[in-house]
């Protein structure tokens, strides 16, 4: 911490002890004390690299680094690392308030000592965490990018009212179409549609040789209560509404 004075070698410096005697004033205790703040300031602001990391910079997606299986893992575990590192940063930049003589230069010596020593220890650990953080968020997407990704369940809805006639009332008719990827050869894709706790119709199909499973269902409700429909396979569920006026509500599917 406290910079020893540099002993000069005998006769006239040369330019390169002259450098030597330079970069020894920079070894100051007050100068290794701003350097350390700048350390903890700098492995603060080395988050956002550790998120550029995890996603590749832009070419994954979060949806596809959050699928459950490995790259999840790995993602949770960058996180972590980065959130640890940054509290550990944090805390060394905690003020600190004590009485100090600053005639007794022993006193003075371990001020400095204490400071300088025992922030740039956990500031070490905290460097290593972001570094660890960054290893293990690009592993995730390198390991995202590496592996097929299968495209996501694809479902449209409508549905068209019916007028009433002398001998029936009005009523409307529901159609869906499902399109579902990635489904096993021994697997099924299947269609349920609703209205409250009844079951209007179900359809279920099996993929062709590709792993694609498409399914129509054609379904009747009544006029005004909502139609519920739900898409389901191996690893992929579906699920939306349809209101009455025939407005498609979002539908959100999950792998």
């Amino acid at each position: 911490m406290t910079a020893a004075p540099l002993p000069l070698p005998p006769g006239t410096p040369t330019d390169d002890d002259t450098d030597w005697i330079g970069l020894a004033d920079e070894l100051t205790p007050a100068k290794s004390l701003a350097r350390v703040d700048a350390t903890a300031t700098r492995v603060v602001s080395q988050i956002a690299v550790v998120g550029t990391l995890i996603t590749a910079g832009g070419l994954v997606a979060s949806a596809t680094l959050l699928h459950p299986g490995l790259t999840r893992w790995l993602v949770v575990a960058a996180a972590a690392l980065a959130v640890a590192a940054v509290v550990i940063a944090l805390a060394c930049q905690v003020l600190s308030v004590s009485q100090l003589h600053t005639h007794d230069l022993v006193e003075v010596q371990d001020w400095y000592r204490i400071r300088v020593s025992r922030r740039a220890w956990w500031l070490r650990v905290a460097t290593w965490l972001i570094v660890a953080a960054g290893v293990v968020g690009g592993t995730a997407a390198v390991w995202a990018l590496a592996l097929p990704t299968t495209p996501g369940p694809e479902v449209t809805l409508s549905r068209v009212a019916v007028p009433a006639t002398a001998t029936a009332p009005a009523s409307s008719t529901v159609t869906v179409h499902a399109t579902v990827h990635g489904v096993p050869d021994d697997g099924a894709a299947a269609v349920r549609v609703s209205s409250g706790d009844t079951v209007l119709a179900t359809a279920a199909a099996t993929p062709a040789s590709d792993g694609t499973a498409s399914l129509e269902l054609i379904a009747s409700a009544d006029a005004t209560s909502p139609v519920t429909i739900e898409v389901t396979a191996p690893g992929a569920r579906c699920a939306g509404t349809v209101a009455s006026d025939g407005s498609a509500g979002v539908v959100v599917c999950h792998r």
